[in-house]
């Protein structure tokens, strides 16, 4: 339909009267804006251009409407560049951008967005950094029946209270976030691209009965720093809140996204009445690989179908905790972190003809004490048991366990083909009326191939995360630019093609490039034998389209590193923690070249558990005489000795967290001691310094 759309417009626009925009202009019928570039701040009443009434098509094809001066940060964007009110309206082409939303269709029905750019829009300051998460990156989607998602991140398109409304072909780079349905019904979403955002791709609220289809939403995310952490802070390509019922999601590619999907009931359904949920979606044929947290999402909701979707590269392939009467079939996981399927609470489920390869484990299904939520409005409203799943015609390879159950009740494992992992099946507790029938041979399943594109990079470790979003691949950068304080630096360099050359070395170091893969060069910059303890360094890459050069400082030293296990909380007996270094090691290693360990949830040896250890590493400094930063990264508890005095205390339980302090180096030997404690989960220490200018 949108096809004759474009045919009319080119057969009426040279008939339409031209308008020149300016703030406030109010358009009441069919018109053209002026092409041209046209920097109008939204100052006066909400919009700059406020198209009311019905059956109005506005052209803007060769118009950019920019709300802000070039070279503003996107932190400082604010109004709207365009508002469209009434029923039937019709917005073609143009760009629309600098402001905090680009396009609001306020109302009304039948509205047509058709082929608008409208990124370049609002984004955050991101906090966090290579080394260490900032957690007021984290976003807030459980908010927004007063807009407060538009009001606090912005978007590209904003459609409001809309029924029966056509986004097509539209798309935007560089901002936060691109299309907001908040309350809309029986609208088409197709082929749009808002890729390489900082928030959210797709974002539903209260929406039902729309169709969202062959888009991409790839790169959707922050909180991600890889082999550091990988958090995604509620980032996502398509993100399913509050009240989102019967929609069907097909064809979409959302990749590289903090989670690929993310369906969440909502708080009314979790804190307030227990009732609803995001129910009954079908999301079919998409791919959601390279989630940074889960490819699938899916939450306190019932009766969604997730069918022939790709999940390959995320930590979870799905992700369905308290998840009822929902199917989940003909899906591909690979490569999946800790599990292909997992299901906490769930029940009534089916999980039939996936294909899951080289997880953590293959399906993963468990009850366990979950107080806070068992005794909510929910716990209280809606059966909260791991039992009555099907698993059946699944086939699982690679991995260390294909089926784990945990307190799950009747169970039925049929005809799944299981091959490779250490452990077939794992049954722990009680797990009453399991039945378990493998399949004699592998079965011939029906799910879809998929052909990568080897002109689009793909995998997690080519997401980089600069000041306000994702590197978009659209030209070279080095990351970082600079490393102080480690033995030996790290560099990447991303989009640079051919050969590399190193040229122009200031120091005595060795600089070796190596690439890692078409689209990513890593740089390994080391001290010489007898280079000193503090090594300035410098380095440029030339290739025959960019020069790139990287800058630092080495510390050039090596530290002794013991481990110990504990069984006394070391933040509540102080002689207990003593007693316990003064005993022999669990694990001790002499030459360590840097304090940075990033064990996520493993431990520092093999025979050392993975929780409840201590770590102490000291070292010897000669440093020349100035003040230095001291910078830890830690999960739990640190604390840093210089010559026996704390420069850093933070003896508590915390997820990963940055400390600092500055000390004064007299140009002397000093001692430097680091004690870090593990109590359970992610754990992380490293350590760094610079100089202070």
């Amino acid at each position: 339909m949108y096809e004759a759309l474009l045919a009319l417009s080119l057969l009426f626009q040279a008939g339409l009267p031209i308008v020149e925009p300016k703030d406030d202009l109010v358009i009441t019928e069919s018109c053209r804006i002026k092409s041209g570039v046209w920097r109008i701040p939204d100052r006066g009443e909400p919009g700059v251009i406020r198209i009311e009434g019905e059956h109005i098509a506005v052209l803007m094809e060769g118009v950019t409407l920019a709300g802000a001066a070039e070279g503003e940060n996107p932190d400082s964007f604010l109004g709207t560049g365009v508002i469209v009110r009434g029923k039937s309206n019709v917005l073609w082409g143009g760009v629309v951008g600098g402001y905090k939303v680009g396009v609001f269709v306020d109302g009304g029905e039948d509205h047509w967005i058709v082929r608008v750019d409208a990124g370049g829009g609002y984004a955050m300051r991101l906090a966090s950094t290579p080394e260490a998460e900032d957690a007021g990156d984290w976003l807030w989607p459980h908010e927004n029946d007063e807009g407060q998602w538009a009001a606090k991140y912005g978007a590209g398109l904003w459609l409001r209270g809309v029924k029966g409304a056509h986004v097509i072909e539209c798309g935007g780079r560089r901002s936060q976030n691109g299309i907001l349905l908040d309350r809309v019904t029986d609208t088409l979403v197709r082929r749009c691209d808002f890729s390489f955002l900082s928030g959210w791709g797709l974002a539903l609220w209260r929406s039902s009965d729309n169709r969202i289809e062959n888009n991409r939403f790839d790169w959707c995310v922050r909180g991600y720093s890889h082999g550091v952490y990988a958090r995604g802070q509620d980032s996502a390509g398509i993100l399913v809140f509050e009240q989102s019922h019967r929609n069907v999601i097909r064809e979409n590619s959302a990749t590289h996204s903090g989670d690929g999907f993310f369906l969440y009931a909502g708080h009314e359904t979790t804190r307030k009445t227990g009732q609803g949920g995001c129910n009954d979606n079908l999301v079919v044929g998409n791919d959601f690989s390279h989630a940074v947290a889960n490819g699938i999402e899916a939450t306190f909701s019932t009766g969604n179908r997730f069918v022939e979707n790709r999940l390959d590269d995320c930590n979870y392939g799905i992700w369905a905790g308290y998840s009822r009467d929902s199917v989940f079939e003909r899906n591909v996981a690979r490569d999946c972190t800790y599990a292909g399927v997992a299901i906490e609470h769930g029940s009534g489920n089916t999980i039939r003809g996936n294909l899951i390869e080289n997880c953590g484990r293959g399906i993963d299904l468990w009850w366990d004490e979950d107080a806070e939520l068992l005794g909510s409005v929910y716990g209280k409203t809606n059966r909260t048991d791991s039992a009555d799943t099907l698993i059946e015609g699944n086939i699982i390879s690679g991995g260390t366990v294909g089926v784990r159950l945990v307190k799950s009740a009747r169970i039925r494992l049929l005809a799944n083909h299981v091959t490779g992992v250490k452990e077939p099946l794992v049954a722990e507790g009680e797990c009453p009326d399991l039945v378990d029938e493998p399949a004699k041979e592998a079965p011939a399943l029906a799910v879809r191939q998929y052909q990568d594109d080897p002109t689009i990079p793909r995998g997690r470790p080519l997401i980089l995360m600069e000041e306000y979003g994702p590197y978009d691949f659209t030209g070279p950068v080095l990351s970082p630019a600079r490393v102080e304080g480690l033995h030996t630096a790290r560099f990447r360099a991303l989009g640079l093609r051919g050969t590399v050359e190193v040229v122009g070395v200031e120091g005595p170091v060795t600089v070796k490039p190596v690439r890692a893969s078409p689209w990513e060069q890593s740089v390994v910059v080391s001290p010489d034998e007898g280079a000193g303890t503090w090594v300035p360094f410098r380095f440029t890459l030339k290739t025959a389209q960019a020069e790139l050069s990287g800058s630092g400082v080495l510390l050039n030293t090596f530290w002794r590193v013991r481990h110990w296990a504990w069984t006394t909380d070391p933040r509540e007996d102080e002689k207990a923690f003593r007693d316990l270094l003064a005993t022999e090691p669990a694990y001790e290693s002499l030459r360590v070249p840097a304090i940075d360990f990033r064990w996520g949830g493993g431990g520092p040896a093999a025979d050392l558990a993975p929780d409840r250890f201590v770590t102490v590493a000291e070292t010897e400094l000669t440093l020349p005489e100035g003040e230095y930063e001291l910078i830890t990264n830690s999960d739990d508890g640190v604390r840093v000795f210089v010559d026996k005095t704390a420069v850093i205390d933070d003896w508590t339980w915390h997820s990963p967290k940055e400390d600092r302090a500055r000390v004064r180096f007299d140009g002397t030997p000093q001692k430097v001691r680091i004690e870090h404690f593990e109590i359970d989960g992610y754990a992380v220490l490293s350590f760094r310094i610079r100089k202070v200018d």
